[in-house]
């Protein structure tokens, strides 16, 4: 059923006047041909226009992305870039420009990223539905897209990927979930390889696979997953499984003896292999609080607030780190 409904998306994407693809290295096709715009910054302003799909004030965009610019300077290159987008999507024209606001009309564009979002958002998602949003991940927001001179969209760029990350391990995590329940196994144990392909350190993920491994007779490699977890914990972070994952752990250790692992286990990628991303607002509010203190003497206790699992811990070691 998912590889019927792929099909039926890629043949809706070729069939539609217009499809555009954000997820991953940025995809814009006009008639089922490929199309790339001769100005960079038109391109972006077409991604920021969708990706946001609202009306913006004029003044808004050309600080957005002319903000080095002087008023003049910056407005007449808006205008460009209008321009750009207008011919680059001939024989179409999706923009609505008005005296002071641009936006896009996304009605005839086929486009990766509300279908994503909506379907992990979705209270009640059926796998099959789960399956085919989280297909359309092709990598990173935007890959590739480097602008100069840009400080307020780099900002926007690097929370959006930050955002649509986070959904991604969501929906994975959620479709393991639903296969296991349903006692799809290889299709979990699949999922969950995938997510930890992705976050080698999710936690929850590791747990997850645990289960899946006893449930399926495989204690050895249920305990063995967990030695991969702590060790890789305390290589990158210096820090033990959470209580949740010694106390499954525990559990799975008094369960009775144990036979032999026969079914790989999932090794965390090597260090490194993740690129870190999307946090330069981070990264800049450290150096300049450090920057602030440092004549003041060195600190002895910097608080570093945020959610578990939003990644504090990665963000100081990169920042130590450079």
């Amino acid at each position: 059923m998912v590889n019927t409904s792929l099909k039926a998306r890629q043949k809706a994407e070729n069939a539609a006047p217009i499809s555009l693809s954000l997820l991953g290295v940025p995809r814009l096709l006009v008639n089922a041909q490929p199309v790339r715009l001769a100005y960079g910054k038109a391109e972006a302003l077409l991604y920021y226009l969708a990706a946001t799909s609202q009306v913006h004030s004029r003044a808004v965009l050309a600080a957005l992305l002319w903000s080095q610019s002087s008023e003049s300077q910056a407005r007449n290159s808006l205008r460009n870039a209008v321009y750009t987008i207008r011919r680059g999507l001939k024989p179409f024209d999706l923009l609505i420009v008005e005296r002071d606001t641009i936006a896009l009309d996304t009605a005839a564009v086929q486009f990766d990223l509300p279908h994503f979002q909506a379907a992990i958002e979705q209270p009640q998602q059926t796998p099959e539905t789960l399956a085919e949003a989280l297909s359309l991940w092709r990598g990173l927001f935007l890959d590739g897209l480097h602008l100069p001179d840009t400080p307020d969209f780099d900002l926007w760029l690097g929370e959006q990927r930050h955002r649509l990350e986070a959904l991604y391990r969501q929906g994975l995590f959620t479709l393991a979930r639903h296969y296991s329940a349903s006692q799809r196994l290889t299709g979990a144990r699949q999922t969950l390889e995938k997510l930890l392909r992705f976050d080698p350190l999710h936690e929850a993920g590791h747990q997850q696979l645990m289960r899946l491994y006893v449930q399926s007779g495989h204690r050895a490699a249920a305990l063995r997953q967990y030695e991969l977890l702590r060790s890789r914990l305390v290589e990158e972070l210096g820090v033990d499984p959470d209580p949740a994952t010694q106390a499954l752990h525990l559990e799975i250790l008094q369960a009775g003896d144990v036979p032999p692992a026969t079914v790989p286990v999932i090794e965390p990628p090597t260090k490194g292999l993740y690129p870190f991303v999307g946090r330069e607002r981070e990264m800049a509010a450290l150096s300049q609080i450090y920057q602030t203190v440092l004549p003041h003497g060195p600190a002895r206790l910097v608080m570093l607030e945020g959610e578990p699992g939003i990644g504090k811990t990665r963000l100081v070691k990169e920042w130590l780190a450079t």
